[in-house]
């Protein structure tokens, strides 16, 4: 059985609060870039922008859109760990979250040992992957020098 971490009313309420004002946040940062890509679009109209530096801006819109649903989603998920009173607890070991890194980042769901765990899973994957797209650049490439090779004779 998980041990639960032993807040305080009054700690529990700042918690509340703190991911509610990131909420809040969240959604401003959002509404803020939505007018302002509107009077972009407005302007566009009758200007003449560069491609390139066009491309740049909506793929880092495209990023900022995605980390914010992102934060929005474990905002959201923290806030129903604080109503179903599973919050401060880690969902993977299910041990109690140290109150520092609650303080620190209150919507985490996992504790320092854990994450740090997930982290170095996800670096192992993605080292896996990059070895796997060069593995096979390589062959695509070697491939090609034959075949180039076998035209040639």
């Amino acid at each position: 059985m998980p041990k639960k971490p032993t807040f305080t009313k009054k700690q529990l309420t700042e918690f509340r609060n703190s991911l509610m004002t990131m909420r809040r946040e969240v959604q401003h940062g959002i509404k803020q870039r939505l007018a302002s890509k509107r009077e972009i679009e407005i302007k566009d109209i009758g200007d003449q922008f560069d491609d390139a530096s066009e491309g740049r801006e909506q793929e880092f819109g495209f990023l900022m859109n995605s980390r914010d649903r992102d934060k929005m989603m474990k905002i959201e998920e923290a806030l129903r760990r604080l109503d179903d009173g599973s919050y401060g607890v880690c969902e993977e070991c299910e041990e109690p979250i140290g109150l520092k890194r609650i303080k620190a980042m209150p919507f985490t769901r996992l504790c320092l040992k854990c994450q740090e765990e997930e982290e170095q899973w996800v670096k192992f994957a993605r080292e896996r992957e990059l070895e796997e797209d060069e593995r096979q650049i390589f062959e695509l490439a070697e491939t090609e020098f034959q075949e180039g090779e076998e035209v040639e004779e």
